[in-house]
């Protein structure tokens, strides 16, 4: 229903060639993939990069993350 939404906005908005449903759910199931490797890059940094966010901040995104790419089935999507 969110997709829909935001594809409705984006042709209220005057988007002339918005994305048709099927393409941006895609989209939107392939998108998870770019939370996930950020937060474990995060999780992972070097000792010679900063500690932007707590390990346990870490842990909890990369779980929704991670739960959210199984739900949507996000290698199958890609």
């Amino acid at each position: 229903d969110l997709v829909k939404l935001y594809l409705e906005r984006l042709r209220a908005g005057g988007v002339a060639d918005p994305p048709g449903f099927e393409d941006a759910w895609t989209l939107y199931r392939q998108q998870t993939m770019h939370g996930l490797i950020f937060w474990l890059a995060t999780l992972g940094a070097s000792s010679l990069q900063p500690d932007l966010h707590p390990a346990e901040r870490c842990l909890v995104n990369v779980e929704r993350m991670a739960t959210a790419a199984v739900d949507l089935e996000t290698l199958d999507s890609v």
